[in-house]
C-alpha cells in the first residue's frame, strides 16, 4: 500500500484539495483569499476583492481570474463557463433577453450559448431569468445590491494567461511572441523598445506612471539612446542605482569598455531621432519594468486598457494600453474627469492657434465648440460678418441657437454667432 500511495505522488505531483479547489506543487498556484471567510474587506487582502455575505469574492463588475486576481474586462475568447454569484443581487432592466417560467440550468445555458452575456440573474419563484451584456461595474447606476431579495446575479469567470509566459522565451520572429507591442530581439520575446514590461499582466504598455515605475529592468544588447551627457569610470550597478535614484530616469545606456554610463528622461519611442537600434556595438540599452492595474469605474485615468470601452469618461480614450484624455482635455484630480479648458484665452495658453476648439461651460453646464481667434489675445467669436449673404433678421430662438455651426467651419473669414444662451 506505501509503495502504491508513493508511485501516485510521482505521478500526480498537483493533488487537488476540498479547501482550495486547485492544485498543490511547485507547478501550482494555491488559492488563498477566493471564497474564504471574511468579515471585513480588508480580510480578503485582494486588489478589488469584497467580503460578501462573509466570503471573499471579487467586488461585483469585476471577474474572477484562473490566476485567482480580479480584472475590469475580459475578452470573449477569455470568458470562462463558470460563474461567481452574489445572493440578492441584481441588475435592472432586460439587457440582451427575459425568460420566465425557467430553470437555473436553462438560464445558465442562454447565456454560455450567447457571446455577448457576461452576467445574468435568476430568481427561483416564478423561474425568472435576465441576461445582461454589461457587469455591475459598467452599469453601476442599475444594480441593486442586496436588495433584490430572491434574485442572484452571476457574472461569468475569466481565464488569463499564466505569468511570465512570453517575456524572455526563445523566438525566430515577432509572431512567435505573440504579445501586443512585443519583439523577438536577438532571439529572445521583449516589449518592442520604449514600452514598458508591466506586471502582473506580463503586458507592454506605452506609458508609465512615477508611482508605477520598478526597480527591474529590460535589457536591450548593442543598442542605446544617443546623447552627450554621460560618466566615466562607473560599474553597471553604479550606472543602474544613478538611474533608480532619480525619479526622471525612465531608460539608461552603459558600456563595460570605459565604464560609460548615459541616464535618460525619455524612452526609445519618445526620443525615436535618437535611437540606435543594434547599431551601438558594446552599448545595453536598459528600459525600467512598469507595475499597475487595469482601470474601475472609480479608478481608470492612466490605468491600463483594452479598449475605449474600459476608460470610464465620455472625453477619455483608450491609447498605447493607458486611459488618458482627448487632446485638448486635462484631467481633472478631484473631479476624476477630463475637463476643456474654459475659455479661447486658455486654449491660448496651451500654444492653440486661430480655429474651432472645444471650452468648459461654467456652472458644468457641459461643452461647447466655438470659434477662437488668438491675434492680440485669445477671443471668442460672437459675432462676424464679411459679406451680406447672411440674414440677421431672425426671432430670439434661432440666435440663441446660433447662426452657424463651428463644426462647418473652416477659416474664420466667415460670420458666426456664439450661442448667447451658453456664454452670457
Amino acid at each position: 500500500m506505501l509503495r502504491f500511495f508513493l508511485c501516485l505522488l510521482c505521478v500526480s505531483p498537483c493533488l487537488l484539495t476540498q479547501e482550495t479547489g486547485r492544485c498543490q506543487g511547485k507547478d501550482c498556484v494555491l488559492k488563498t483569499w477566493h471564497k474564504v471567510s471574511c468579515k471585513t474587506d480588508d480580510d480578503c487582502n485582494q486588489p478589488h476583492a469584497a467580503c460578501f455575505k462573509q466570503q471573499c469574492l471579487c467586488d461585483r463588475g469585476y471577474f474572477y481570474t484562473t490566476n485567482d486576481t480580479c480584472t475590469s474586462t475580459c475578452s470573449t475568447d477569455e470568458l470562462q463557463d463558470t460563474f461567481t454569484e452574489y445572493p440578492n443581487t441584481a441588475l435592472r432592466g432586460n439587457h440582451l433577453a427575459s425568460f420566465d417560467g425557467v430553470s437555473l440550468k436553462y438560464c445558465k445555458d442562454s447565456c454560455l450559448a450567447d457571446k455577448r452575456c457576461l452576467t445574468f440573474d435568476f430568481r427561483a419563484r416564478g423561474g425568472r431569468c435576465r441576461l445582461h451584456n454589461v457587469t455591475a461595474l459598467e452599469s453601476s447606476s442599475y444594480e441593486s445590491p442586496k436588495r433584490s431579495k430572491g434574485w442572484t446575479h452571476y457574472q461569468r469567470s475569466c481565464e488569463v494567461g499564466e505569468p511570465n509566459t512570453w517575456q524572455d522565451q526563445s523566438c525566430t520572429t515577432d509572431d512567435d511572441c505573440n504579445q501586443p507591442h512585443a519583439v523577438c530581439y536577438e532571439d529572445q520575446c521583449r516589449c518592442d523598445p520604449g514600452f514598458f514590461f508591466t506586471t502582473p499582466y506580463d503586458i507592454c504598455s506605452g506609458t508609465c506612471s512615477t508611482d508605477e515605475l520598478q526597480d527591474t529592468f529590460t535589457e536591450y544588447p548593442n543598442t542605446a539612446l544617443r546623447g552627450d551627457l554621460y560618466s566615466n569610470g562607473v560599474s553597471l550597478e553604479d550606472c543602474k542605482d544613478r538611474c533608480l535614484a532619480d525619479k526622471r530616469c525612465l531608460t539608461f545606456d552603459f558600456r563595460a569598455y570605459g565604464g560609460r554610463c548615459r541616464l535618460h528622461n525619455v524612452t526609445a519611442r519618445e526620443s525615436p531621432s535618437g535611437w540606435s537600434p543594434k547599431g551601438s556595438k558594446g552599448w545595453t540599452h536598459y528600459q525600467r519594468s512598469c507595475k499597475s492595474t487595469f482601470a474601475s469605474h472609480d479608478n481608470w485615468y492612466n490605468l491600463l486598457c483594452h479598449s475605449k470601452m474600459d476608460c470610464h469618461d465620455p472625453n477619455s480614450d483608450c491609447l498605447s494600453g493607458r486611459c488618458t484624455c482627448h487632446s485638448g482635455f486635462k484631467f481633472n484630480k478631484t473631479e476624476k474627469k477630463c475637463r476643456a479648458p474654459m475659455s479661447c484665452l486658455h486654449w491660448r495658453g496651451t500654444g492653440a492657434k486661430s480655429g474651432v476648439y472645444t471650452i468648459q461651460l461654467p456652472y458644468n453646464k457641459g461643452h461647447l465648440r466655438v470659434g477662437c481667434i488668438m491675434n492680440n489675445g485669445g477671443w471668442l467669436i460672437f459675432q462676424r460678418r464679411f459679406d451680406r449673404d447672411a440674414d440677421f433678421d431672425r426671432n430670439w430662438t434661432e440666435y440663441e441657437q446660433g447662426l452657424v455651426n463651428p463644426l462647418l467651419v473652416t477659416t474664420l473669414t466667415m460670420f458666426g454667432w456664439a450661442c448667447p444662451r451658453f456664454t452670457h
